[in-house]
């Protein structure tokens, strides 16, 4: 847009009895200065004028193109207010306190959850939204604190949640509040930062939305899936033992169980022909974890905040809080159900002739499910490990869609978080 169609485009804009945007300081002006009718038709027209306006004067030189005498005084706080005009606030109110949850069915124990309730909400917002979060702590016995997994928090690493690195943890009976915008689109999540303690249930899906996203228009419906670990033991003691001398190898504590969106009864419920966009978080404190979903390919779009040029892969394989974001197109025959496979990766953890494989469910019909989850059958186990061996995976450093830092100074290595993709 030349300088002048710009000029005009603001003047123009001048006549609308109100904004598209919540610009209200431009919006008086307006209202004093004219007396023409509002056209709810220009609302479209009105936001895409101003972005253009903004990019107009934002990536040029405004006094070439413009004598300062010819500039109208409102225009700066105008353009100011153009970059966070479609910008929400987004506020969450978060007592933090003990539940009781028993997710594998074993064993009952004390969890941590939010407002009364474990597994915890999901945060989210869109690109260039401000996100507050208050948080009390009710937990009575310990500190916490939150922060927010993969957000650059740009200008405000205060809010970032490492207890005594960027914050004082927050005390039993305490109150904090988190207060920061979001730029970044992608699959991220937030989680206690205090002690080890996030294991013990506080830990949850972050998703920031992109409405420019270029994949946007790919898929008909969204869902978000967390593959974790589970322990029965609470996380003070399990860190007692594994820094103690009685634990001279320095051997991890084992989880008991896996889970899919915390639970071992997970059931989603397909339309044939549809494609989904999943986004797959690895929420858990040790373990990695396999996921397919049978007689189903995966398209990945993005890895860890970051788009990528679609891929194709039959496996994944998610380390702890690794994100992965993939589309999956349902099959047109309802005549069967498909399992969504996740299986634990136990190598290294000094447990032997043991693989814990979690089954959901992924329904065509209205037909009855069986979840089942445990210590595999020798033979079983065997073919699995085969499996696992045999597959032709390798290291993919998945291409990103654009080279071209995320903010100005901040630069992301081109090929950055590696993916493992098993064709």
């Amino acid at each position: 847009m030349r300088a002048p169609d710009a000029l005009g485009v603001a003047f123009r804009l001048r006549t609308n009895r109100k904004q598209a945007v919540e610009n209200h300081w431009f919006l008086s002006q307006a209202r004093e200065e004219s007396k023409d009718p509002f056209v709810p038709s220009q609302v479209e027209e009105t936001q895409q004028d101003l972005r253009d306006l903004f990019m107009s004067f934002s990536t040029s030189n405004f006094a070439d193109k413009c004598p300062r005498a010819m500039t109208p005084r409102w225009l700066p706080a105008l353009l100011g207010a153009i970059a966070f005009a479609d910008a929400a606030t987004v506020t969450y109110d978060f007592e933090i306190s003990w539940v009781t949850a028993n997710p594998d069915g074993m064993a009952n124990r004390p969890t941590i959850g939010i407002n009364g309730q474990w597994p915890i909400p999901r945060i989210q917002a869109d690109v260039g939204d401000r996100i507050i979060v208050n948080v009390l702590n009710s937990l009575g016995n310990q500190s916490t604190s939150l922060h927010f997994h993969g957000i650059f928090m740009n200008g405000t690493t205060d809010m970032d949640g490492p207890s005594f690195v960027t914050q004082c943890p927050i005390p039993p009976g305490a109150r904090f509040t988190y207060n920061f915008t979001v730029e970044q689109p992608g699959t991220y999540w937030y989680h206690s930062h205090t002690h080890g303690q996030y294991p013990d249930g506080l830990r949850g899906p972050l998703i920031i939305n992109d409405p420019n996203s270029p994949f946007k228009g790919l898929y008909d419906d969204e869902l978000v899936m967390t593959v974790s670990d589970w322990y029965h033991d609470e996380m003070p003691g399990l860190l007692s033992f594994f820094m103690s001398r009685v634990n001279p190898t320095g051997a991890e504590p084992v989880p008991k169980s896996a889970l899919l969106n915390e639970t071992q009864n997970l059931k989603i419920p397909f339309d044939a022909g549809k494609t989904y966009l999943f986004r797959v978080i690895n929420i858990g404190a040790f373990s990695g974890q396999y996921l397919w979903f049978e007689g189903h390919n995966m398209t990945i779009l993005e890895v860890d905040g970051v788009y990528t040029h679609p891929a194709e892969a039959t496996m994944i394989y998610l380390s702890a809080a690794q994100r992965c974001s993939f589309l999956v197109t349902a099959k047109n025959d309802t005549s069967a159900n498909f399992p969504i496979v996740a299986s634990m990766d136990t190598v290294g953890a000094g447990v032997s002739r043991r693989r814990e494989v979690l089954i959901g469910i992924r329904t065509y019909s209205t037909s009855s499910q069986v979840i089942w989850t445990g210590t595999l059958p020798a033979g079983l186990f065997t073919i699995l490990i085969s499996l696992s061996l045999s597959l032709q995976c390798f290291t993919s450093l998945l291409s990103p869609l654009t080279t071209s830092p995320l903010f100005p100074g901040i630069t992301r290595r081109s090929g950055a978080n590696p993916t493992r993709v098993c064709h």
